[in-house]
C-alpha cells in the first residue's frame, strides 16, 4: 500500500522532470546558469522529501530539522545571491525597485534617531503598511551595515521558523508529517529567494509564523499567555499587510466559537466572519493601486482592470497556486519568477489535500485545524476578490498555514491504514480523484509554461 504522503512525493519528482524535460526539447534558449541553479535547487529539494519520506520516526527531531534548515539556506542563500550578481551586477534579486528603495530608506533610518522614524517615513509617502519592514532593517542594519548580514538573519528567522512550524505541526498531526510539512516549506525554492532578497515577505511570515505558534500552543492546552503574547505579535502584522492581522484573528475567533458552539452559534459565527471580511477587504481595496501592483511600491498598474480571462486566471490562482514558472528563457526575457518554480509546483500539488482536508475539517469537526483552514481561506479569497491571485509576495503569507493544512489531511488519510481501509470506498475514490488531479497539474502546468515562454 503506498500511502498519499508517498505517493505526492514522488508524483511531485515524475512530473517535475516531465516538465522539465519538454521545456528543453521544445525551446532552444534554456541552457543557461539561472536554469541550471533552478534544476539544482529542484534535485537538492525532491532529494530532501524523498528521503525523509521512507526515515522511521526517530528520525524526525527539532535539532535535525533545523540543522538541515539552516545549512541548506545558507548554501542556496549564497547560490541564489551570486547568481543575481552574475546576471544584475548586485544582490537585489531581480526585484531592484521595491529592494532598492528599502535599502535606501533602512540606511537612512539607522543613521537617525529613532524618535525621527515616523517623521522620516510620512516625508516620503510611504503609510503606516510599509513602516514594518525599514524600521526592522534599520535595526539590523545599525549592528552590521551590510546587505549580507540582513540576508544572514533571514536565514536564522527562517530556521527559527522552521521549528516553530514543526511544533505546530506536531500539535495537529503524526510527527512525519509535521516534520516534511515543515521541511517543504522552509527549504523551497521560493522560500530561498525572499531570503537572499531585501524585501519584508521574510519579516512578514515570520511574524505570521511565530503568531500562530504562539495561538497553537494556546490551543493545544498551555496557559493563557500564549494567547495574548499570540495576538500581540500579530499587532505587528498592520505595519506590514494589515488585513493578515484581521484574517489572523478571525481565525481565533473561529476556534473559540467552534469550540463552544452549536450548529446555530457556529452560522452566527460564519456570519460575523465574513462581515468583518468585508471590513478587511476594504482596507484592500482602499490601497487597491498599491495592492495589485505586482509587489513594487513604485507601479501603479492595477490588475483589477485586466480582461476576464485575467481575473479568472487570477483567481482561480489565488485558490489553488500561484502556478509555477519552471524555467526561464535567457538575455532580456529573464524572468525571476522561475525561481520560484520548484517549490511552487510541490506546494501547487497540494491544493487536492489541502481541499479535501478542508471538507474533512468540517465534517469531523476538528476544532483545532479549523482556524488554520479560516486563515488561509480568508486570504486566498481577499487575493481573488483584488484579482491578484498569481502574485507570490501577496500569497506568501498564507502559504506555510497551507502546507500545513495539506499535510494535517495527508497524516489523517495515512493514519492506521490497512488492506481493508485501503479498499473501502472512501479511499479508492480519493485516491481516482488525486489521480486526475495530477494529471490536471501536469497539463496545466505545460500549459502555463508554454504561455510564459511563448
Amino acid at each position: 500500500m503506498t500511502t498519499l504522503l508517498d505517493k505526492t512525493i514522488k508524483a511531485y519528482i515524475w512530473i517535475a522532470l516531465a516538465i522539465y524535460i519538454i521545456l528543453f526539447v521544445f525551446w532552444n534558449n534554456l541552457f543557461s546558469y539561472y536554469n541550471l541553479l533552478n534544476i539544482t535547487v529542484f534535485a537538492s529539494y525532491a532529494f530532501l522529501l524523498y528521503i525523509c519520506s521512507i526515515r522511521p520516526d526517530d528520525y524526525f527531531t527539532k535539532k535535525r530539522l533545523t540543522l538541515t534548515t539552516f545549512f541548506y539556506l545558507l548554501f542556496f542563500v549564497s547560490q541564489y545571491l551570486s547568481m543575481s550578481d552574475f546576471y544584475t551586477g548586485n544582490t537585489m534579486m531581480f526585484s531592484e525597485m521595491d529592494a532598492k528603495a528599502y535599502l535606501k530608506h533602512s540606511t537612512h533610518l539607522a543613521n537617525i534617531p529613532f524618535s525621527q522614524y515616523i517623521t522620516y517615513l510620512k516625508s516620503i509617502g510611504w503609510g503606516y503598511d510599509d513602516w514594518g519592514a525599514p524600521i526592522t532593517l534599520s535595526f539590523l542594519l545599525t549592528i552590521v551595515p551590510s546587505k549580507l548580514f540582513i540576508n544572514f538573519c533571514f536565514i536564522i528567522m527562517g530556521t527559527i521558523g522552521a521549528g516553530s512550524l514543526f511544533d505546530i505541526g506536531k500539535s495537529i498531526m503524526q510527527v512525519k508529517y509535521a516534520y516534511i510539512g515543515s521541511l517543504s516549506y522552509s527549504l523551497a525554492s521560493y522560500t530561498i529567494f525572499f531570503y537572499s532578497s531585501f524585501l519584508k515577505e521574510a519579516i512578514l511570515v515570520f511574524i505570521v509564523i511565530e503568531s500562530v505558534w504562539f495561538l497553537y500552543k494556546y490551543f493545544s492546552g498551555n496557559s493563557f499567555h500564549n494567547l495574548i503574547v499570540g495576538l500581540s505579535i500579530s499587532i505587528l502584522l498592520f505595519f506590514f499587510r494589515p488585513p493578515i492581522a484581521v484574517f489572523l484573528w478571525l481565525a481565533v475567533v473561529s476556534y473559540f466559537i467552534m469550540q463552544r458552539g452549536n450548529n446555530t452559534n457556529n452560522a452566527i459565527a460564519l456570519l460575523v466572519i465574513f462581515i468583518i471580511f468585508s471590513i478587511a477587504y476594504s482596507l484592500i481595496v482602499e490601497n487597491v493601486n498599491r495592492y495589485t501592483s505586482g509587489g513594487d511600491i513604485t507601479r501603479t498598474e492595477n490588475y483589477t482592470k485586466g480582461n476576464q480571462f485575467t481575473l479568472l486566471v487570477s483567481a482561480f490562482g489565488s485558490l489553488i497556486g500561484p502556478f509555477p514558472e519552471m524555467l526561464s528563457l535567457g538575455g532580456g526575457k529573464l524572468s525571476y519568477k522561475a525561481l520560484f518554480g520548484a517549490g511552487l509546483l510541490f506546494k501547487y500539488m497540494l491544493f487536492f489535500p489541502y481541499w479535501k482536508g478542508f471538507m474533512y475539517c468540517i465534517r469531523s469537526r476538528n476544532v483545532i485545524v479549523y482556524p488554520m483552514f479560516v486563515f488561509t481561506i480568508l486570504e486566498m479569497s481577499g487575493l481573488a476578490l483584488v484579482a491578484d491571485g498569481l502574485e507570490l509576495r501577496k500569497a506568501i503569507p498564507h502559504i506555510p498555514l497551507f502546507m500545513l493544512a495539506a499535510f494535517w489531511y495527508m497524516s489523517e488519510y495515512d493514519k492506521d491504514m490497512d488492506e481493508e481501509i485501503y479498499r473501502s470506498p472512501y479511499y479508492v475514490r480519493t485516491r481516482r480523484l488525486f489521480n486526475l488531479c495530477l494529471f490536471f497539474i501536469l497539463f496545466t502546468t505545460i500549459v502555463w509554461n508554454t504561455i510564459r515562454l511563448s
